[in-house]
């Protein structure tokens, strides 16, 4: 459950709302002109533009670092709105403005707890921009049961700009987004249990995350929530450019002389809109072999997928086995395997490698153009590490590029992550040592995140913003 401040936060709240009743709307006009509260401003410059802005700027009930604005606007020959914010004086934050008959509302997401922040709206016509009067907002705490992050390595400059979408775990579980400063900026608690992934909606306007074996989806406000049974998800799921949420899902077979109820793997496919299911089966796609099913508990296993990514260039999804050690192309139209990479059966051919081996326990990883990074659990030497492969998809031959493992061996026995983030900086998720770290390109520490002790985190994904995106299919 989260927890507030009531008294502060009810105290903040009816400080903006006074504030905003007393100013009635803000009316905006050249220096020197008197502009009466609520009424339009003539123009007295031909060349200076004249508008009505009204707007407040409340928190979210539910998040109280979400700021909704609302307010209307009338400008003649309006073209653009935008709210800027800011807790320096530079407003260099922008959320966009819809305008609909004149009205707009906006939130404004990735504040810091327990900060105040100014805030004003910004309009462009035909002869200009105008900017409102700020206002000023106090964001509200965070639970006090979510973990603190502290850096270890690195400062403050060392980080990209941007956001990290991620998950704590094991107890208690939240979905949470992290800022530069790795700031917990936004938060939903999540029900206890395996909460591997958590990630941002295409068009930034939900959160979804595993929720059990559901699909939790998150407005950014907290307000509207929509849970998706889809068929026992399990450690990950990933979207499709076409609106369909996709997610790893177990199937259980008996073989004959091989053992009953072996778990496999499923790729589990639905619309958003219309709730259409489809389902891949790895018993259907991948050649079953006896020898490689491993003990499990409650059931023996076969592959165990463990991360899937969409590939849209390919229309494919990527999904990386752990017992396997490998990853697997499969083409969405036809269900079949692509490529291999790793393992036993391995379609690429692993050169200019002092050993000649693979990983052996792959999780989180990330395929950018003919690069592809890949988090190695390292089961078989309790020593997990980051990897990373030049791949010649002409030539099938993949060949190192980058190798790093903490100088105090480190063994992350579940989940693990790694991608690429901004300023070409690699992005490492030490889940259950609750640690996240940037590389450079030649795999050394830039800065580091932990947890305190007991706490871990899931898979991670950089995000440059979190401003809602325009022209894509709404999450919802």
């Amino acid at each position: 459950m989260i927890e507030h401040s009531f008294p502060r936060w009810l105290r903040i709240l009816t400080c903006i709302s006074v504030t905003m009743a007393a100013a009635g709307c803000d009316d905006i006009g050249s220096p020197g002109m008197h502009a009466d509260s609520g009424s339009d401003i003539e123009d007295t410059d031909d060349a200076t533009p004249s508008a009505s802005i009204e707007f407040q700027a409340t928190l979210s009930e539910k998040i109280p670092t979400v700021v909704r604005v609302n307010g209307t606007i009338e400008m003649e020959g309006f073209l653009e709105a935008a709210v800027s914010f800011g807790d320096d004086g530079s407003f260099a934050q922008v959320a966009s403005v819809v305008l609909e008959d004149g009205g707009f509302e906006t939130l404004l997401v990735g504040l810091k707890p327990d900060t105040a922040y100014d805030v004003r709206v910004e309009c462009t016509g035909l002869d200009g921009t105008v900017e409102s009067p700020p206002t000023q907002v106090i964001t509200g705490p965070k639970p006090t049961t979510l973990p603190p992050l502290e850096r270890s390595v690195g400062a403050a400059e060392d980080s990209p700009t941007g956001f990290f979408v991620t998950s704590f775990i094991p107890e208690p579980n939240y979905a949470v987004i992290l800022d530069g400063d790795g700031e917990i900026v936004w938060w939903y608690p999540l029900s206890p249990g395996k909460a591997a992934t958590t990630r941002l909606s295409p068009d930034h306007s939900r959160i979804w995350a595993l929720d059990g074996s559901a699909l939790l989806s998150v407005s950014l406000d907290g307000e509207q929530t929509d849970l998706y049974s889809t068929d026992t998800c399990h450690h990950d799921f990933t979207f499709v450019n076409d609106g369909t949420v996709a997610c790893l899902a177990s199937e259980r077979r008996t073989v004959a002389g091989c053992g009953d109820h072996i778990e496999g793997d499923v790729i589990v496919e639905f619309d958003v809109k219309t709730g259409d299911r489809k389902a891949m089966s790895m018993w259907d796609i991948i050649e079953f072999d006896c020898d490689d099913v491993v003990d499990g508990n409650p059931f023996p296993m076969w592959g165990h997928a463990n991360a899937i990514d969409y590939d849209p260039v390919e229309d494919a999804y990527i999904v990386s086995f752990s017992h396997w050690g490998a990853l697997y192309a499969i083409d969405r139209q036809t269900a079949t395997v692509r490529w291999s990479l790793g393992g036993a059966d391995s379609d690429f051919v692993l050169v200019d490698h002092p050993d000649g081996t693979w990983f052996n326990d792959s999780h989180g990883f990330h395929l950018v153009g003919d690069r592809i990074l890949v988090f190695d659990n390292g089961s078989d030497t309790l020593r997990s590490e980051v990897v990373g492969y030049h791949l010649d998809f002409d030539t099938f031959e993949a060949s190192p590029w980058l190798e790093y493992g903490p100088g105090q061996p480190m063994y992350v026995y579940a989940l693990g992550d790694v991608s690429m983030a901004g300023n070409g900086q690699i992005l490492s998720t030490w889940s259950t040592a609750g640690q996240l770290m940037a590389h450079d390109q030649g795999g050394n520490p830039i800065w580091q995140f932990n947890t305190t002790l007991g706490h871990g985190l899931g898979y991670t994904t950089w995000v440059p913003s979190l401003r809602r995106e325009s022209g894509g299919l709404p999450m919802e």
